[in-house]
């Protein structure tokens, strides 16, 4: 999956994400990234990226930690 969506990601220092998207993904970044697989990398990009979920949602920020 990485490398076919790598490229959208290049310019790209926020997600916005909804609450059951960002809890369904950050279950997988760290496995992925430890993982040291095709996706490796990816994972490393998208659970270092500044996360932000909508209003009302649980809030995220930061490296994949929720508040």
């Amino acid at each position: 999956m990485g490398a076919a969506v790598s490229d959208d990601y290049d310019t790209v220092d926020t997600l916005l994400l909804g609450r059951v998207t960002y809890d369904s993904f950050a279950g997988a970044w760290p496995a992925r990234e430890a993982a040291g697989g095709d996706d490796a990398a990816f994972a490393k990009t998208l659970g270092d990226m500044r996360k932000l979920s909508r209003p009302g949602s649980r809030a995220t920020s930061g490296g994949g930690t929720s508040s």
